[in-house]
């Protein structure tokens, strides 16, 4: 679904595919920070362009980022962590899940820039209106690897229970050491008192 926009001198409304992009919200919440002494990281940033939509949240120890294809103006708004949490609320998994390819999520904002633009956001009989407050957000390109070392894939929900098992035994930290891409991960674990959990995760084919 492609999305549109609407522009005047003084607001921009931008149509985008609303199951995509509210996934994606709600998939970047996890990286917003919520730490309000490092306000500039309390949002996280919509990127509109003639090739495509990009989202992305961090809160400097974790980074998320999510590419749309679309087609818009650009244009640059910042959803602030309060309407984040009200949009993952108001749109729980399960309901998003539902929408269909042909339903809209309006996305519009007015003022000078994206750190102070009254930022306003409907879909489905739903309108949330706020305004962030964080001044300017931090190029995250720069946190961004330029050269990709080797890859891996693994199953999601395997590779979640890593952090299930280091919740288990009080771990904070987990290491995290391999070889080669066809061969297992292997995740060290230090539990709270100081006993050690190995997990190993075999790789899955990557298909092209």
């Amino acid at each position: 679904m492609e999305a549109t926009t609407e522009t005047d001198t003084t607001a921009r409304t931008y149509a985008l595919p609303a199951r995509q992009t509210m996934q994606a919200i709600r998939a970047l919440s996890h990286c917003v920070s919520t730490d309000t002494s490092r306000a500039l990281l309390t949002a996280i940033r919509v990127e509109l362009s003639v090739t495509g939509i990009v989202l992305v949240a961090t809160d400097s120890y974790r980074l998320g980022k999510v590419e749309l294809r679309g087609c818009c103006v650009p244009g640059d708004v910042l959803l602030p962590l309060s309407l984040v949490k009200s949009l993952c609320k108001s749109f729980t998994r399960s309901t998003v899940a539902k929408w269909n390819d042909s339903e809209t999520l309006s996305l519009s904002w007015s003022g000078e820039t994206p750190e102070t633009a009254v930022v306003t956001v409907s879909a489905a009989g739903v309108t949330l209106t706020d305004r962030p407050e964080i001044g300017t957000y931090p190029d995250y390109r720069q946190l961004m690897p330029e050269t990709q070392f080797g890859r891996a894939q693994f199953n999601a929900s395997y590779l979640a229970t890593v952090g299930k098992i280091a919740d288990e035994v009080g771990a904070q930290f987990v290491v995290c050491d391999s070889i080669d891409h066809s061969k297992p991960a292997q995740f060290t674990i230090t539990t709270a008192d100081d006993d050690t959990v190995t997990y190993l995760l075999m790789p899955v084919r990557i298909t092209q």
